[in-house]
């Protein structure tokens, strides 16, 4: 399979996908109703309204996507590893696990790093004999604000 056809394959899926979300688009968006008699107020309420539609069908593509991503992906080194007897991939290269007549898998890894975490590195200055004092002093020095998490939510309001 060339390339090409893969794309226009994946095109059409687009494509499809999109006429569907307009068709739902559009009659959520048709319900929309508001007392305001301002009409630039009631304009804004109006682009609240949309970008609450756009937020629960984009959170739903998303969420039902994302677990079949996720999923697909243990499938694929699981079936790979039951030809192979592996699907492990090798650091900082990109090799071809498995090729078919019209599709190729090929996995690339990171090279690997290392990583310290601020509780290990401070039990080793202890232990090299720094003063807690320093330690301390310095660890409230690095320290930065770090937002918490937001969470969006939208739900239909029951009438």
């Amino acid at each position: 399979m060339k390339k090409s056809d893969l794309a226009q394959y994946l095109l059409d899926l687009d494509n499809n996908i999109d006429k569907i979300v307009d068709v739902l688009r559009s009659d959520l968006i048709a319900k929309f109703e508001t007392k305001e008699k301002n009409n630039e107020a009631a304009t804004h309420l109006f682009e609240v309204h949309i970008a609450m539609i756009d937020y629960v069908i984009a959170s739903r593509i998303n969420s039902l996507w994302k677990k079949s991503y996720d999923g697909s992906k243990i499938q694929l080194d699981e079936a790979t590893h039951r030809v192979l007897g592996t699907s492990d991939g090798i650091p900082g290269e990109t090799i071809t696990l498995h090729r078919s007549n019209t599709l190729k898998f090929t996995k690339r890894q990171n090279k690997d790093s290392e990583a310290v975490t601020v509780t290990d590195l401070l039990n080793a200055l202890a232990r090299a004999g720094v003063e807690k004092g320093v330690v301390g002093k310095a660890y409230k020095m690095a320290l930065k604000p770090k937002r918490g998490n937001t969470y969006y939510n939208v739900t239909a309001v029951e009438d």
